[in-house]
């Protein structure tokens, strides 16, 4: 039975290798590099939060939530930096109870916006959940 739950960095990350992996695979990543210290270092600053997806005692899905302070009325920002769910977990209403466990995890907070990035994959599940597409994000790597 998939259950889901907030995790900690230290207890969660070590276990996802092959979920980076089979992640990159599949979305033609050559050079998956997830810093763990960098998840590490924004859950002990209090602005991270890990949900977890579980199959028994077995990590099947991960979806970090960076929260920050956004620039429309004091609201609080709450970006998705990813959503993943193992191949074999993918097209069983599982992603959609993942989103909405989080989403409920967050209803106590006044003016909080939920925001996913923008991936033609997630469109119609995020609708579903009642996700507008507000915006298309630009972005430039510095090095």
């Amino acid at each position: 039975m998939v259950t889901f739950e907030l995790g900690r960095v230290d207890e969660v990350m070590s276990s996802c290798r092959e979920m980076f992996e089979e992640h990159a695979s599949s979305a033609g990543i050559n050079n998956l590099s997830v810093n763990e210290e960098v998840y590490a270092s924004l859950e002990r600053a209090g602005v991270l939060d890990l949900f977890v997806a579980m199959d028994g005692d077995d990590i099947i899905g991960y979806m970090p939530v960076v929260r920050s302070p956004h620039h429309r009325q004091g609201n609080l920002a709450l970006s998705v930096d990813c959503i993943f769910l193992m191949k074999k977990y993918r097209g069983s209403n599982i992603a959609y109870r993942f989103i909405k466990f989080a989403v409920n995890h967050y209803q106590n907070l006044s003016n909080a916006i939920l925001s996913f990035p923008i991936q033609e994959t997630h469109r119609r599940l995020l609708e579903r959940l009642g996700f507008e597409e507000e915006a298309i994000m630009f972005r430039k790597f510095i090095k």
